[in-house]
């Protein structure tokens, strides 16, 4: 009996092509993660958008009329339904990423005391502060990032660079004035 351990064929692989085989599903992985986050951010930007747009819109057809924002706050906003039931949260409002809301009369470009009102979205995630200033720059005639001005009643366009500069931390604070 004749043992012939060379010509013996192998079984299974080698530690190398399973550590490469496991480098590439890890590439992969990362690489879909990356683009399903990025989808994910946007998908939340429009969302909350969507859900300011219609609480603007609803406090311009109620206070717009007489010009005067003088009584709008949270109390008022939710006893009338003029928030969206995905903001409602308890007895106050909330943004999507958890932060709360205030809705308060507003006074901007010198007019007439109360003639805007100022939606505070608090605890934005700084990932999602570009799209959605981006965003809400078609919407709102003010637009302020912890609380610096980024768009105002005459700025057509916002700076990229300091979009990127005042969004640039873990969370923030965005001002929202709507005026007639």
């Amino acid at each position: 009996m004749k043992l012939n351990i060379l010509n013996k064929k192998r079984k299974g692989f080698t530690l190398v092509e399973i550590l490469l085989v496991t480098g590439f599903i890890s590439l992969a992985s990362i690489a879909i993660f990356t683009i399903f986050n990025a989808a994910s951010t946007a998908s939340k930007s429009r969302d909350e958008m969507w859900q300011m747009e219609e609480l603007a819109n609803k406090i311009k057809a109620n206070y717009g009329v007489v010009s005067n924002y003088g009584g709008v706050n949270n109390a008022v906003v939710i006893a009338n339904n003029y928030a969206p039931v995905k903001m409602i949260n308890g007895g106050g409002l909330s943004n999507s990423f958890g932060g709360a809301v205030i809705i308060s009369a507003a006074t901007i470009g010198g007019g007439t005391a109360n003639n805007a009102f100022m939606i505070t979205s608090l605890n934005v995630p700084g990932n999602v502060c570009p799209k959605l200033v981006s965003l809400s720059t078609q919407y709102f005639n003010v637009v302020r990032i912890n609380g610096m001005i980024i768009k105002d009643i005459n700025t057509l366009q916002i700076s990229p660079v300091n979009l990127a500069a005042w969004c640039n931390a873990d969370t923030v604070t965005l001002d929202f004035f709507g005026l007639d």
